[in-house]
């Protein structure tokens, strides 16, 4: 977009007299980034002028419904102006929604991606001020019917959007103070205490939005296209916590002092003074010490006790803001999964770093677990604990697995140095050596495909049986080839010559190798560092770039709706079994989950597989198993729900 925005809100919890969401929303869609721009909306409901007599679960579900409906009347045509566009979504979401008996307030800031106009528009229940020249003017406010205004860039212009109740509350100069950093983060800051230290009704909120590009405003219009100008009328305030408010107050607070201390007699006769007048002169300065040491320890408690007051006020504003966030994500699950994922993961680590200061509320820990509960279902993010799945040391003395594979509930784990193979069945944990030292020479990988396994060493490939029989000799350096075995073929990913080659099964073993990629497919295979076979290949390349293919041709693939790097990604999984792919990224500690299509759905975060290096999912056991050493780790899969 061209223009640089940054947006924060300030949101009361919702309760019986109303509530407030706030919805920041950028189109995945470019053709809609280009018609549409970004949308800011505040939604709020005064229950009292709406006549609602719902659950708060009722209500929430309102607001999710609401904000539906305004993304599919704004988003889902894209013929038309944004303005023009814009106004009929207000007028249509509102006036659908009062002929249901429910009364609520709209207001919308959209930003184009081209361009430099702005637009706003406001419903009954609903201002908008905009900050500018350290001056707050209303645009939109006080109106009986749906408003909109068209504006152009200004340098550092600042908009307000808020309910009826946040601007009966405080006042333009209430606002002005505390903006003049031009920054809304600061403004917010000071704003929450104020705010939360108070009485704190379901239906206050607002939205503040500032752009880094000039924004003048032309006209603020009703549907009949009446139009007025804005005068900017400067209000200053004078701040009593400011250095001439604490002289003012500390001057104040001496003359009561001094208005209680006895007044002095002096009686002068003849050059002889008053003895009790002299005695009170002593004791002058004793007391006039001692008032000051009581007054400036009143001072240092006072202001110990402020700060105390406000570090909590912060504190709550804080816990508010991530409970808010948290609310709001819970609302957007299934409407706006990429938000709702942003919003729960930035209150986690809002109460993360609330707890790594030190902070104790009953509040915060209340709220901290109801994250953890929740953080999966709305984010796809899991905080799991590996459980030891089976310690191979116990099946072979000094058994240390490097390599694995799994097919029809049956695995097999590969030991290079001691040249062993061990299979395990899934569902029992029933072991077996199937394979010693005697045969295998040099071994590098495993692959099993239903009851069968295979190893490929530096004199081929051997299938696991008693005797482990020698079925492929290598035509490739073995050393920089990945063996796959699927549907009774073994498939050879040979990094140097970029090809796949395919050696079909027969009777009593392989055939001859055939060249799987058709006629002038030849993609880089040379960071070829691990594949999966599910019908299609997966291969993935070092970097984190998956490549697929099908029917011997390379498939259009990618991901979506994941920003972060994949680059720590070393294994990926998957069989024509499971229903997603599976990526093991021990840089992070965490396998991330993605549907065969590219989607992002989720990922398992452990400490533990920061050591793993490879990985094996069985859907059916809902199980993930990874191999540290001589040991199996495992947990269960919860996506799957």
């Amino acid at each position: 977009m061209k223009f640089n925005v940054t947006s924060t809100k300030l949101l009361a919890n919702p309760d019986e007299t109303g509530w407030v969401q706030v919805h920041d929303f950028t189109p995945g869609d470019n053709l809609k980034i280009e018609k549409r721009g970004r949308l800011i909306a505040l939604i709020s409901m005064n229950k009292k002028v709406a006549g609602v007599r719902q659950s708060l679960t009722e209500e929430l579900g309102l607001g999710r419904e609401i904000l539906a409906r305004l993304h599919e009347e704004y988003f889902g045509n894209l013929e038309g102006e944004i303005q023009e566009r814009l106004e009929w979504a207000v007028v249509k979401v509102t006036n659908e929604f009062f002929e249901k008996g429910v009364v609520v307030g709209l207001g919308v800031v959209v930003f184009p991606s081209f361009g430099d106009s702005i637009f706003v528009v406001g419903s009954v229940g609903v201002r908008v001020y905009l900050w500018r020249d350290k001056a707050v003017v209303p645009l939109i406010e006080g109106q009986t019917q749906v408003l909109s205004g068209m504006g152009k860039a200004v340098s550092g212009d600042i908009y307000i959007v808020g309910t009826e109740r946040f601007f009966n509350t405080y006042s333009v100069s209430d606002l002005e103070e505390r903006l003049v950093s031009g920054q809304p983060s600061v403004f917010m800051e000071l704003m929450g205490p104020l705010v939360y230290g108070g009485e704190v009704l379901g239906d206050l909120g607002l939205v503040v939005v500032k752009v880094d590009q000039e924004i003048e405003i032309e006209k603020i219009k009703s549907e009949e296209e009446s139009a007025f100008e804005v005068e900017i009328v400067s209000q200053p305030g004078f701040d009593l916590m400011g250095k001439k408010g604490v002289r003012v107050r500390v001057v104040g607070f001496i003359d009561k002092v001094l208005g209680f201390m006895p007044q002095q007699r002096i009686v002068v006769r003849n050059d002889t003074v008053d003895v009790e007048t002299q005695k009170r002169k002593q004791q002058a300065p004793l007391i006039g010490f001692i008032l000051i040491i009581i007054f400036g320890i009143s001072v240092i408690f006072g202001l110990r006790q402020r700060q105390v007051n406000t570090k909590r006020q912060l504190e709550e504003s804080r816990i508010a803001e991530v409970e808010r966030e948290f609310n709001e994500a819970k609302q957007l699950i299934g409407l706006d999964m990429g938000r709702a994922r942003q919003l729960v993961l930035s209150a986690r680590e809002g109460v993360m770093k609330l707890k790594e200061e030190g902070v104790k509320n009953e509040n915060l820990e209340s709220l901290s677990a109801e994250i953890a509960r929740d953080l999966g279902k709305i984010s796809g993010v899991y905080e799991v604990t590996s459980e030891q799945y089976l310690d191979l040391s116990l099946i072979a003395s000094g058994f240390v697995g490097d390599r694995l594979d799994f097919s029809s509930e049956k695995m097999y784990v590969l030991d290079t140095a001691g040249r062993r193979v061990v299979s395990i069945e899934i569902g029992t944990k029933k072991t077996k050596v199937v394979a010693g030292s005697d045969y295998l020479n040099n071994a590098y990988q495993v692959a099993a495909y239903e009851n069968r396994g295979f190893v490929l060493s530096s004199d081929g490939i051997r299938e696991v049986t008693e005797g482990v029989e020698l079925l492929i000799k290598p035509e490739w350096e073995s050393e920089k080839v990945l063996i796959k075995a699927f549907a009774g073929n073994i498939y050879v990913v040979d990094q140097k010559e970029g090809m796949i080659w395919r050696y079909p099964g027969v009777r009593l073993g392989f055939s001859e190798k055939q060249a799987w990629f058709g006629s002038g497919v030849k993609p880089n295979l040379s960071e070829a560092i691990s594949a999966a076979i599910d019908g299609s290949v997966w291969v993935l390349i070092k970097g984190g770039r998956v490549l697929k293919f099908s029917l011997g041709s390379q498939q259009g693939f990618g991901f979506s709706g994941f920003s972060e790097s994949l680059d720590g990604v070393v294994d990926i999984y998957t069989s024509e079994k499971n229903k997603y792919l599976y990526l093991l990224d021990p840089g992070k500690g965490r396998v991330i989950i993605f549907e065969k299509n590219g989607v992002y759905k989720g990922e398992y975060n452990s400490a533990e597989l920061s050591s793993a290096r490879e990985i094996i999912v069985s859907e059916e056991e809902r199980k993930l198993i990874y191999l540290i050493g001589e040991k199996l780790y495992a947990f269960e899969l919860k996506h799957l729900e």
